[in-house]
């Protein structure tokens, strides 16, 4: 079988099949789609890795003002996983850290060095003056550099769009009446491998606003977190 990408939004991967004259497999695939994510949660819990997440509040009446801000949203939410990322470093007296990070849409990559280069010398957030409480990457034993790579060519970068697929598929279904079981039976077979399940998940998640600014929302993602996940 040839060696092609899997995703969780599997439909985005059709033309990719279709190039790489593949419709036939991308089809047989499509309809196994649940089969292969169970096989792939399973694998998963015999590796030794661990995941972080990291949740946004953005939204807008007009979907237009959304696009303006979108490199922002990212950029902050990359923040946040950069401290977050630093912390389990720290706390676990690691001595090498990477970064690889999908090649962004439109080419736009300034948004991630940006602020990875500020997280590295100065262990701060690039324009929300937010101090990584791990302190600056460079004294963690960070990559001077993050890389770059492409989700299609990636099984790394795979995983961990399947994860955040599941992820928030999960949030989505509880906010709204979307149906969730898929992402909930995928995320609770590897739940173990958030950072500090089951006891202190707060070093897994990041949330943003936080909870002094927004409690409504704040307090709701962790509600749909630890009754859809943990419970």
């Amino acid at each position: 079988m040839p060696n092609l990408p899997l995703k969780w939004c599997f439909g985005d991967l059709k033309r990719y099949y279709e190039e790489n004259n593949q419709t036939n497999l991308y089809n047989i695939l499509h309809k196994k789609r649940i089969s292969w994510l169970t096989q792939i949660s399973d694998i998963l819990q015999n590796i030794p890795f661990k995941f972080i997440i990291s949740i946004i509040k953005c939204h807008a009446k007009h979907k237009d003002a959304l696009k303006k801000t979108k490199d922002k949203v990212i950029q902050f939410a990359f923040s946040n996983c950069l401290m977050k990322f630093g912390l389990y470093i720290k706390q676990n007296n690691l001595y090498l850290a990477e970064v690889v990070v999908d090649w962004p849409q439109r080419g736009n990559k300034e948004i991630y060095e940006e602020e990875y280069r500020t997280g590295f010398y100065y262990g701060k957030s690039a324009n929300y003056g937010v101090r990584y409480k791990c302190g600056p990457l460079k004294d963690l034993g960070f990559s001077d550099s993050l890389f770059f790579s492409s989700t299609n060519e990636c099984s790394v970068l795979q995983i961990t769009d399947i994860i955040a697929g599941a992820f928030k598929d999960i949030l989505k279904g509880g906010l709204s009446s979307k149906d969730a079981r898929i992402g909930n039976e995928f995320i609770r077979n590897i739940k173990s491998k958030l950072h500090g399940a089951p006891n202190n998940l707060n070093y897994g998640i990041a949330i943003a606003p936080p909870k002094k600014e927004d409690p409504a929302f704040y307090n709701s993602m962790w509600y749909i977190i630890k009754n859809r996940i943990f419970n």
